[in-house]
């Protein structure tokens, strides 16, 4: 079958072959490396994502020590002796020295919001009245508690900014009466937080509400914004990462988060998927880049060098065709030497061929000779089977069964291509169609191509004899088959068991003179039937080394050995002549 090429030749010449060879060598490479840097640009998004998640976990970290500092502060300054004796303008002092440290302002209120300090005021100022909801349901808490809180984002009332605002209570005689607070600004939160992001990284922090108090970028286009529904619903839990969100730019990004213990709130950090995935595109450019420039060159010394290769080729091709002609005549030496071994094996080819042709004559006349004996044998078969049947029915079904016997003889010998099949193979394809209920077992016997067609009959007439008169006719029946190598000869049993013994016609049918006949006169054996109360059981014996002539005569052992011959431990050949 002619190999059709893919390109526009019609087959694949020596060029081609060179070029799918380099193609061969240098793909399995480059898929190679391009596994490595796939796994190596995974490993580094792997990394890029396990940093985003310890920045989170950090920075909630460190939210949780300013808050816990200015709590303390805020806590210490509520036990000042100044609120007791109501020196708020002395107290207001105090106030503004711990502004040095941290905060934007201090302001005290009592339940109603009103400010009893505010340091955004001068001291003398009307005092205001907080009306925030967050920032009134922050100090509702704090009353109701008596623990410091933190708020979510709220409008200053003096400034009308935005701010936290982290509260703790004012204590005297076990009851709260004051509400004392920083009110942090976000810009501030963003400064000792979020400053050292890395670049092209969004940092940012969200109140209990999901409102953004501080961000890395873009701080006052966003802070106080919503983050969009979508995202609030992947904020669950006190903490996480996960892939699929966008930011408020509209960025699809990677995010990992971790909420504040004190405040609720949540510090997440993201990075755009085209960062995470930059660094494999990059590669993936490099990759494509070298691996083309490398196919190319590859290709080109190919080509090149498939040129000088192709003078040596046609070489070859001229001598082919010329071999077994009177004009072939092998050719000077070529620069490959392989392809000066083929041209001597062209040499030889063409003198070989020169032989067969004159054998392939003798070979005619022998296959005219093989085919007379062939329709010989099926002759005889017919004749056997019309003086044993008593039917057309009974003569078509024992004809047919001989006929297909004669044939699966010569499968046997065509699947070994006539050259000593062993007879466990014939056994095997005669018996085929009752595999199930005969059971054969022996040792390694090979046959002469010329005998196979008699053993073929001896068990298709005893497996047709069991199947009609014998133990296969009953449901219950079962046959062994046995051979072995003992004494010189090779000693066949067949047995069959059933519940009750074979009938008359079992041991006087046409069959068990077929089998007689084959194992008697054509193999040089002998046979015994024997009707036993289980079933009918043969005994049969045949020569190892056997001259199937015409006039039976036994052949010289040795001379049979210097033939064909082989040691009997390593098996036996039951000899004949010549196939038919």
């Amino acid at each position: 079958m002619k190999l059709r090429s893919a390109f526009w030749f019609p087959r694949f010449t020596l060029v081609q072959h060179l070029l799918i060879l380099s193609l061969t060598v240098l793909l399995p490479q480059v898929f190679l490396g391009a596994l490595i840097a796939g796994r190596y640009t995974s490993q580094h998004k792997l990394g890029l994502e396990r940093a985003a998640i310890d920045a989170a976990r950090d920075r909630s970290a460190g939210l949780d020590r300013e808050l816990e500092g200015m709590i303390g502060a805020l806590q210490a300054l509520a036990t000042s002796p100044l609120i007791d004796t109501n020196s708020f303008g002395r107290f207001r002092a105090e106030a503004l020295q711990l502004l040095s440290f941290r905060g934007t302002a201090i302001v005290m209120r009592d339940r109603a919001g009103r400010h009893i300090i505010n340091t955004l005021q001068p001291a003398d100022a009307p005092a205001l009245v907080s009306t925030d909801p967050d920032l009134l349901a922050n100090d509702a808490v704090i009353f109701a508690t008596k623990a410091p809180a933190v708020s979510n984002l709220y409008i200053g009332a003096v400034t009308k900014m935005l701010f936290v605002n982290v509260g703790v209570p004012v204590i005297r005689d076990n009851e709260v009466r004051y509400v004392l607070a920083i009110a942090v600004a976000p810009e501030t939160l963003r400064n000792s937080l979020l400053s050292n992001t890395p670049e092209g990284w969004i940092g940012v922090i969200l109140d209990r509400k999901m409102q953004v108090i501080a961000r890395s970028t873009e701080q006052e286009l966003f802070v106080g914004k919503l983050t969009a529904r979508p995202m609030q619903e992947l904020l669950v839990g006190e903490s996480g990462s996960f892939h699929g969100g966008f930011s408020l730019e509209g960025l699809p990004i990677f995010s990992a988060y971790q909420k504040s213990l004190l405040a609720g709130w949540t510090v997440a950090f993201a990075i755009p998927e085209d960062m995470l995935h930059a660094p494999l595109r990059d590669l993936w450019r490099t990759l494509l880049l070298m691996g083309l420039s490398a196919i190319a060159l590859s290709l080109l010394g190919a080509f090149l060098y498939g040129r000088i290769l192709r003078r040596g080729l046609n070489m070859l091709a001229r001598l082919a065709r010329r071999v077994g002609r009177d004009d072939f005549s092998p050719g000077g030496p070529t620069d490959v030497r392989e392809m000066d071994e083929v041209i001597k094996l062209l040499a030889t080819a063409d003198a070989d061929l020169k032989l067969k042709d004159a054998h392939q004559r003798t070979l005619l006349h022998e296959l005219d000779h093989r085919v007379k004996n062939t329709l010989a044998i099926i002759q005889s078969l017919v004749t056997q089977s019309v003086r044993g049947s008593t039917s057309p029915e009974h003569f078509r079904e024992a004809i047919i069964g001989r006929v297909m016997a004669l044939a699966r003889s010569h499968e046997v010998l065509s699947a070994a291509n006539w050259k000593d099949p062993e007879l466990g193979s014939v056994a095997g394809a005669v018996l085929a169609r009752e595999a199930e209920r005969i059971h054969c077992e022996g040792d390694r016997v090979s046959l002469a191509p010329r005998v196979v067609v008699a053993f073929a009959q001896v068990f298709h007439e005893l497996l047709a004899n069991a199947e009609k008169h014998g133990a296969l006719s009953r449901a219950e029946g079962r046959v062994t088959l046995t051979w072995r190598l003992e004494g010189g000869g090779l000693h066949i049993l067949w047995i069959e068991t059933s519940s009750e013994p074979p009938a008359v016609a079992a041991l006087k049918g046409l069959g068990t003179t077929i089998v007689r006949i084959c194992i008697e006169r054509q193999l040089g054996g002998t046979c015994h039937f024997e009707a036993a109360p289980q079933g009918l059981r043969l005994e049969a014996i045949v020569p190892l080394v056997s001259d199937l002539g015409v006039n039976g005569a036994a052949m010289d052992p040795a001379l049979a050995t210097e033939r064909k011959g082989a040691p009997l431990s390593d098996g036996a050949t039951i000899w004949g002549g010549e196939a038919p």
